[in-house]
């Protein structure tokens, strides 16, 4: 029993000791193939040491601590993705703007309706700079 427990501390404590190599094979049109089982086009790929990551964050003492460090990454994080978000909508408003001037269709023969359409337009632009200071002030109420 001690000579498994061995084994598998080895294994799980070394990593790279009980790494199978890999094998980079070529076959006859030229393409690689990277296996596990070596033949008679292979040679050992050196592709460096695995990476090993934890699966879950180690638990802390106080557990509230590191909740609380999380809540304020998160907080932190909050505005600059608001304030991205607004920005890029601010500019796609305006990209919009732009383009529906320089275009009157054809159900536009009268120029009230090409007015009414670009008001429109100059509202969404006006709602998009709201909402990008809003997130810049740090109201998030305000914000969809």
């Amino acid at each position: 029993m001690w000579k498994i427990s061995l084994a598998a501390v080895c294994c799980f404590g070394i990593g790279t000791a009980c790494a199978a190599p890999v094998f980079e094979c070529t076959d006859k049109s030229g393409r690689k193939l990277y296996t596990q089982e070596g033949g008679a086009h292979c040679v050992v790929s050196k592709l460096g040491r695995p990476s090993v990551y934890p699966s879950a964050v180690a638990p802390v003492r106080g557990g509230k601590v590191q909740a609380d460090m999380a809540e304020q990454e998160q907080a932190a994080a909050m505005p600059s993705a608001k304030i991205e978000t607004a920005q890029h909508e601010l500019a796609q408003a305006r990209s919009e703007l732009e383009a529906g001037k320089q275009v009157r269709y054809g159900n536009e023969r009268n120029y009230a309706k090409y007015l009414e359409r670009i008001a429109d337009l100059e509202g969404r632009v006006k709602a998009a700079e709201e909402k990008l200071n809003a997130a810049k002030e740090g109201r998030y109420s305000h914000l969809k």
